[in-house]
């Protein structure tokens, strides 16, 4: 092979196809991500859940927020998370309900069921993967992904 060969080779790679392509293969994992960070009580910025359920006017008074936050714990203890802070998960039918989207170059999770309705418009930025995810994600299966076939492209 030569230097034009292996120059046509490397101009012939579809960058985008092959990140498309590895994020496809991981929908799964990038909905249990989701669903792992809202656990924590996290957003897509990284941020705690708001609003709180001290801060929530579905409770008539801060004991009972403070209530239903002590037995949240209880049920879905995670040491990632504020005890005010939400997780949106009582049974896990929500969290059940996430699936992967991809539209483009651009992905997101989603959620089906009749609370996404009633929990979507109370909480902002909950379907995409916080920052830190997004880096996990790219530093475990996209990188080695795109570098594999870069690699596969340049010697065929």
């Amino acid at each position: 092979m030569n230097l034009r060969e292996l120059a046509n080779n490397a101009n012939s790679f579809d960058f985008n196809k092959n990140v498309n392509e590895v994020i496809d293969n991981n929908a799964n994992l990038i909905v249990s991500m989701n669903q792992e960070q809202l656990l924590e009580g996290k957003n897509s910025e990284g941020k705690d859940l708001r609003p709180y359920y001290s801060e929530d006017p579905y409770f008539k008074t801060r004991a009972a927020a403070l209530r239903y936050a002590e037995w949240k714990k209880r049920i879905t203890p995670n040491s990632f998370r504020k005890t005010d802070v939400p997780n949106l998960y009582i049974n896990g039918f929500y969290h059940s309900s996430f699936q992967f989207k991809r539209t483009g170059d651009k992905f997101e999770v989603t959620s089906g069921g009749s609370l996404s309705g009633k929990i979507e418009p109370k909480y902002e930025h909950i379907h995409t993967l916080t920052p830190e995810n997004c880096i996990s994600l790219s530093n475990e299966k996209i990188v080695p992904f795109v570098i594999t076939n870069y690699n596969k492209t340049l010697t065929k």
